[in-house]
């Protein structure tokens, strides 16, 4: 009888298959005489599927979509080669790379070739390997005029101590006198505790931007009786009440400062798809950016929001990542038309 081996098909080769359906829907109805041509491309052979950047399947063909119906057209590329060949010398070529900072920048000849071809580059391996380290962003955020919590090497009042790398990790608060750790990335503790309902929670903003221009925020919020001032997705009560009353009071008073942020960042890593953290400082009302990344769409906030989503007016019309990708798309076209006027000017 005859043996049956099963056959080990490789996850790139997955990966393609998978993506074959967005490929396709990227490519359709394409403009006849394009302004230029947008390449979302992911080229560290990673995939896209499992980033926690971009929910794929959905984001991409409304962006897509959507920038076609303005007049560009539309590519993915899933490999250097296909990147270099989708970088076009007859029209503006803008280039959006989707990669995951900490866990491999895009490099190489033939990227860098492309790259250089490109009009515009959004998530440039450059910002890539600043924003990959948390020391190095706060030097050239601050550098740049962006407010950021005071990096420290001794503890004459408490630190926040966070990984230098990777988001998500153990954060410990240092209190004032004890030893640092200098191979972390310590700074001063910026207090965010926020009073609602008789009850302090420390709080969060993220701020989503295409380079200079935000397209939502979104407000985050932890129990202060945990004693842990880390706030993530998953802490956030999911009231509804609750989190537009400090929205209001975290972003709503804030905008001018969290516009110039946006701003400033912009001017000082170059385009991309930005998710800012900010803190708001209790008594001072300081607002602070404690990190930046790439990011597209926030599926972990949308599930952990489901039951409530249609009670939350700022966050509703960004809920679903083709809402998200829609209504993102004109402040895209927008940075595109402000680089290709200015280019040409």
């Amino acid at each position: 009888m005859k043996r049956l081996v099963k056959k080990v098909v490789p996850a790139r080769v997955l990966e393609w298959r998978a993506l074959r359906p967005v490929e396709a829907a990227v490519a359709t109805r394409r403009p006849s005489a394009p302004i230029g041509r947008v390449v979302f491309a992911s080229v560290t052979g990673r995939g896209l599927s499992d980033q926690g950047k971009i929910t794929i399947r959905r984001y991409l063909p409304a962006m897509c979509a959507a920038l076609r119906e303005a007049g560009w057209d539309t590519h993915v590329a899933l490999s250097d080669t296909a990147l270099d060949r989708a970088v076009s010398s007859d029209v503006p070529t803008a280039v959006v790379l989707i990669y995951r900072e900490v866990a491999g920048v895009p490099s190489g000849r033939r990227v860098e070739a492309a790259l250089a071809r490109a009009a515009i580059v959004f998530n440039h391996p450059e910002t890539g390997r600043i924003v990959a380290d948390k020391r190095r962003t706060n030097e050239v955020l601050t550098a740049a005029g962006v407010p950021m919590p005071r990096m420290v090497t001794a503890a004459d009042a408490p630190v926040f101590s966070n990984a230098v790398a990777d988001s998500g990790q153990t954060v410990q608060v240092v209190e004032s006198g004890a030893s640092l750790d200098p191979s972390r990335y310590n700074t001063e503790f910026i207090d965010t505790r926020i009073e609602y309902g008789g009850k302090d929670y420390y709080s969060t903003v993220r701020v989503m931007c295409i380079g200079a221009k935000i397209t939502h925020a979104f407000v985050r919020a932890r129990d202060a009786a945990q004693n842990d001032p880390s706030v993530h997705t998953k802490d956030t009560p999911v009231d509804a009440r609750m989190i537009n009353e400090l929205h209001e009071r975290l972003i709503g008073v804030t905008w001018d400062d969290l516009s110039d942020i946006a701003r400033r960042v912009s001017d000082a890593l170059g385009p991309g798809f930005y998710a800012h953290d900010v803190l708001v400082e209790r008594g001072s009302g300081r607002v602070l950016v404690c990190e930046t990344g790439f990011k597209f769409d926030n599926n972990q906030y949308a599930r952990a929001v489901e039951p409530i989503h249609h009670l939350l007016p700022a966050w509703q019309p960004f809920h679903r990542p083709e809402d998200n990708a829609r209504n993102s798309a004109p402040h895209l076209l927008a940075t595109l038309e402000e680089h290709l006027a200015a280019s040409t000017a």
